[in-house]
């Protein structure tokens, strides 16, 4: 790299914003894929996905928004490590969220959360696929599903994996050492996508690297954008190596800058009796080796050590040691993986002198992960399954879920990390559309502070018969002699996972509307037919028929209606019905018919433009009526019909007519 010396000028800092673009795009181990905009709280994310060599969409993703606090931690805690490497995540950022999220309804209601792919991914608005094998070009399709499971094309994007569209550059502009710290000032070429800058130090011409602990404040200077990197663990009148590498909020890194050389220099009466502090992580030891050295032990009444889990934080004192010790092993409460700051502050007997730097040292675990979670349990209700599990050992960090097609297939693992320190756990799955038969397994591994992974648990395994039951076809009701027979196509011939039938029936009006809900008549072992006996006259039917598979609880779509109407059984009027006017009277002759459910026989008189009215009620037995009450010059007109032993009248009989003249 090309070597820069700086000298430090002083200058006034205006503060601006940082915010990232919402484009899918690449990042160091998976694919980073923007749904849309609006929070997903009354309908959800679904996200397909198309690997190379598959012909067809595969569901590899639900999303929801947070329904509580715990839930934006979780999601916050389960970035990919990648990404997760450099996020810092504060409490009262995440409380924050959760504030906002409430009353949002889009990611521009969250303001700089929004902006974030981070916290877009808490918010259920973005899916990080760390499924990604191989470099190849990856399609998806991003859809909504509301609650009355309509579903909307959104989108459809294809990725190439892996590609870097973050093609940020710094440029070293300043720097400004301090007694314990030293400021650098870099000019940012993309501060819209720049969530933060890496810092590399090395002590002058050691040429030996590591990233740092370092505050990063984006701002403005005389109309350039710039970012001010803070390194908070620096020793005064050290000449450290600085490299700052720009980095996108998913972890893609930018054009590192060109090498930095800073002496931090301060008046000599400050420098104090602490020449030297390191701290060494021990691996194998499991703990943190803290080394000084002193320009005298004389006049020394003690050293004291002191540690935090934070730069800033509450710094506690560990132990106080003589002025010949210059040495300590810490291993006291300490988690790997995680940073934890130390200082030294020396006693001369007349008060304290001058601190040491404050030194960052991360222990990386050791500990070996032998055994998988147990009671692993797993229910299906529908296309989702519910995984329970136990948690075995106390330093487990997290959970990884695996599942096959089939109980031998080799298991895959399912996307997201599930990250808790319950003992009792639960996973629901969400299963793949299918139209026949499967048996899916699953097993669950964990992963320790150590980041280990545990051997996968025994597998347990649910069946299904299928996400998309074929509905009968054919549905047909047909009268026959006071029953109905149903019957329709039999679809276990095309899905052998079909067991039986539910048979469904609902009353109707003449115009075809339903009086109520279809419900249950039957339920047939495998028959495609049904004959229904307790009916009614006059009242029309509609049944409906739905597919049942292995589970009972896996039922198909309705199939179409089919409607009959049930016909009164009325007796048969009489035939022959004549009017003969006579002198002051009407004669009204018929022919019985031969039917012994015909008990009354009614009369009804008619004039014109006026309604009928019943005349008499008559035997079954009289074949004639007179009618004396007419009135001259008048056109009567009548009809008959005929009522059974169930007081059911039937139709009428065609009218005749007669008139007595003067």
């Amino acid at each position: 790299m090309k070597k820069i010396f700086l000298f430090f000028i002083v200058v006034n800092i205006a503060t601006i914003a940082c915010a990232q673009s919402f484009k899918s795009r690449s990042y160091k181990t998976g694919i980073y894929i923007f749904c849309g905009n609006e929070l997903p709280k009354n309908f959800s994310y679904i996200i397909e996905k198309k690997m190379p060599a598959d012909t067809a969409w595969k569901i590899v993703a639900e999303l929801k928004a947070p329904k509580s606090e715990a839930e934006c931690r979780k999601a916050m805690l389960s970035l990919p490590s990648s990404i997760a490497s450099f996020t810092n995540i504060q409490d009262m950022e995440i409380k924050k969220l959760w504030q906002q999220v409430q009353s949002a309804t889009t990611l521009d209601s969250l303001y700089a959360f929004g902006l974030d792919p981070r916290f877009q991914y808490a918010a259920g608005c973005v899916l990080l696929d760390e499924h990604v094998p191989a470099p190849a070009i990856y399609k998806y399709k991003i859809s909504k599903l509301e609650k009355n499971r309509k579903k909307t094309l959104v989108n459809e994007e294809q990725i190439n994996f892996p590609s870097n569209s973050y093609n940020c550059t710094l440029t070293p502009v300043k720097f400004k050492p301090g007694e314990q710290n030293i400021r650098i000032t870099f000019s940012v070429s993309d501060t819209f996508n720049t969530a933060g800058i890496k810092l590399y130090r090395s002590k002058y011409e050691e040429k030996k690297f590591a990233e740092i602990p370092s505050n990063v404040f984006f701002t403005k200077e005389n109309n350039l954008q710039v970012a001010q990197v803070t390194d908070a663990g620096t020793v005064p009148g050290i000449t450290y190596t600085y490299v700052g590498v720009p980095v996108d909020a998913l972890g893609n890194e930018g054009t590192p800058a060109d090498t930095l050389h800073i002496y931090n220099i301060v008046k000599p009466s400050d420098i104090g009796l602490i020449q030297k502090f390191d701290v060494t992580p021990k691996e194998k030891e499991r703990g943190n080796l803290l080394e000084w050295k002193l320009k005298t032990d004389k006049g020394i009444a003690s050293v004291d050590v002191y540690r935090s889990q934070t730069y800033d934080g509450n710094y506690k004192k560990l132990i106080s040691l003589t002025a010949k010790e210059t040495k300590y092993f810490d291993d006291k409460d300490l988690t790997p993986s995680k940073a934890f700051f130390y200082y030294i502050l020396v006693n001369n007997g007349y008060g304290n002198n001058l601190p040491s730097a404050r030194i960052p040292a991360i222990l990386q675990g050791n500990k070996q992960n032998l055994f998988p979670p147990q009671n692993v349990t797993a229910i299906r209700n529908g296309k989702f399954v519910k995984l329970t599990f136990a948690k075995l050992e106390p330093d487990t960090r997290g959970y990884y879920i695996y599942r096959a097609t089939g109980y031998t297939a080799p298991l895959k693992q399912l996307q997201r990390m599930l990250l808790s320190s319950d003992s009792l756990l639960s996973y629901t799955d969400t299963l793949p559309e299918s139209n026949l038969p499967e048996v899916y397994s699953y097993a669950v591994a964990d992963i320790n502070n150590s980041y280990n992974i545990s051997p996968v648990s025994e597998r347990v395994s649910v069946q299904t018969s299928g996400s998309n039951l074929p509905a009968p076809s054919g549905i047909a009701a047909i009268y026959r002699g006071n029953n109905v027979f149903v019957t329709w196509k039999d679809v276990s011939i095309i899905n052998p996972s079909v067991t039986g039938y539910k048979l469904y029936r609902v009353e109707a009006n003449d115009e075809g509307k339903e009086k109520g809900t279809p419900y249950i008549i039957t339920e047939t072992n495998g028959e495609n037919l049904f004959t229904d006996t307790n009916i009614s006259e006059g009242i029309r039917y509609h049944y409906y028929v739905q597919t049942v598979g292995l589970d009972t609880a896996d039922v198909s779509s309705f199939s179409r209606n089919a409607s009959i109407l049930i016909p009164r059984q009325t007796s048969i009027n009489p035939g022959n019905v004549t009017a003969i006017a006579a002198q002051n009277k009407i004669v009204i002759k018929w022919d019985l018919p031969t039917d012994s459910s015909m008990k009354i026989i009614r009369i009804y008189r008619a004039v014109a433009n006026q309604k009928a009215s019943l005349l008499k009620d008559l035997p079954a037995t009289v074949k004639q009526f007179e009618d004396t009450g007419i009135e001259v010059n008048i056109m009567y007109y009548y009809f008959i019909t005929t009522v059974n032993g169930k007081n059911q009248e039937n139709k009428p009989t065609n009218p005749v007519s007669a008139k007595v003249r003067r």
